[in-house]
């Protein structure tokens, strides 16, 4: 009957996968317990954030949406790490311009390095956005890599390594080279159509960075995306009011929303 199939219709739609919480980066190289003795990136208080996206997740998974978490996972020979440039220091930047224009004695890598001269320019070129020359962090199979202990990673749905390409810039989860699981190239955009999402929470770090890259791009692949400032730590920003302005800012460019 037509009352039969309405009310069929309404529980498929209350029970339908719709929305997806994705926790950007919560590793140990971003917690002050665990970079105090190496070059990395810690971020004050990183730990105390644990409670709330654990909540979130356990949040999200009673509605049955996902839950998906994103990890840096660099080769120590990456292009984001300074580590590889001779002239260069932690937290300085490169350019197209520079690269290109420079003479050779000014542009040289260390032998560690796993990209060229060449592979940056390309890479320069296709942002046309300086890169930010990273400290040490999250390399490749150490334990600073690994998730925060205090995430509750049973919670998780998909784990996705990003940044695992040396020649290649990864701050979105959505870059379509870095998707891996179970040894198979899994786009993070196929993942959410597949489950039928049709709106994505960002959490995490770092706001200024790979959440806001994450963000951006869930917007332009037509998600409804939200930032919930209450589960966000930051690199470059330190202030609650710088917070709010760059949040509002970035609400007005881009579309993503913040709660």
């Amino acid at each position: 009957s037509v009352y039969f199939t309405l009310n069929y219709f309404l529980i498929f739609k209350t029970m339908k996968i719709n929305e997806a919480l994705i926790v950007v980066d919560y590793q140990n190289g971003f917690i002050p317990e665990y970079v105090s003795r190496v070059n990395e990136l810690p971020v004050e208080w990183g730990e105390l954030l644990a409670p709330i996206i654990n909540e979130l997740m356990r949040e999200t998974r009673v509605k049955w949406w996902l839950v998906i978490a994103t990890r840096d996972w660099h080769p120590r020979g990456h292009m984001s790490l300074a580590r590889n440039y001779i002239w260069k220091n932690p937290f300085d930047t490169i350019t197209y311009n520079e690269v290109t224009n420079a003479k050779e004695h000014t542009t040289r890598l260390w032998e560690e390095a796993e990209f060229s001269l060449e592979d940056l320019q390309i890479e320069l070129w296709s942002s046309m956005w300086p890169q930010v020359l990273w400290p040490d962090h999250c390399i490749a199979d150490t334990p600073w890599a690994e998730y925060f202990q205090w995430l509750d990673t049973e919670l998780i749905d998909h784990h996705i390594i990003k940044w695992d390409d040396p020649k290649t810039e990864m701050n979105s989860g959505f870059f379509w080279r870095e998707m891996r699981q179970d040894n198979k190239i899994i786009r993070l955009v196929d993942i959410l159509r597949d489950a039928g999402i049709e709106a994505v929470k960002v959490v995490w770090l770092a706001t200024d960075f790979c959440v806001r890259a994450t963000a951006i791009d869930a917007v332009k692949n037509w998600f409804k995306t939200i930032i919930e400032s209450k589960a966000i730590a930051w690199v470059m920003i330190k202030s609650p009011e710088d917070t709010v302005k760059y949040l509002q800012k970035l609400r007005e460019e881009t579309w993503v929303e913040y709660v």
